[in-house]
């Protein structure tokens, strides 16, 4: 109730945009990864690759990589932006006026690749997401509702 009382309405949708671009690259990334992997694999014409089971695996290993790689920026800029607004009440100055000067000063200060700080950790929690739910959907689309394969 603090951050109601202190920043108003305001402060309980701080981030929001962030987190909305962070879901949809997220999404799209792990989707359309999955999608042209298995759909890759399946026209190389490796035998190994003709099973159905090792092909999801793949792609769902694939999209996790995919998805880990591409919301990396995002969440190194979400969390400085979000962490640097706890300032505010504690009078210290913002050292962000935003998220595009929270990339310019990252890049410039830590160079490019600092945008990945922390994809290990994203990988992990994201990875193994992908490795239960996207066999899950593909068994539940065949076997419960009778459609084809992804």
């Amino acid at each position: 109730w603090n951050l109601a009382v202190e920043e108003g309405a305001r402060g309980w949708f701080r981030g929001v945009w962030a987190n909305c671009a962070r879901a949809a690259l997220v999404t799209s990334g792990q989707m359309s990864s999955y999608d042209q992997t298995k759909q890759v694999l399946a026209a190389s014409g490796i035998p190994l690759f003709q099973s159905e089971f090792v092909r999801i695996g793949l792609s769902s290993f694939v999209s996790g990589i995919t998805a880990a790689t591409v919301a990396a920026p995002v969440d190194l800029v979400r969390s400085r932006v979000m962490d640097d607004a706890r300032g505010e009440g504690s009078g210290k100055a913002a050292k962000y006026s935003g998220a595009l000067d929270c990339i310019k000063r990252t890049v410039t200060v830590e160079g490019p690749f600092a945008l990945w700080k922390g994809w290990i950790p994203s990988y992990l929690r994201l990875g193994p997401h992908f490795m239960v739910s996207l066999p899950l959907l593909e068994v539940l689309r065949v076997h419960l509702f009778g459609l084809q394969p992804l």
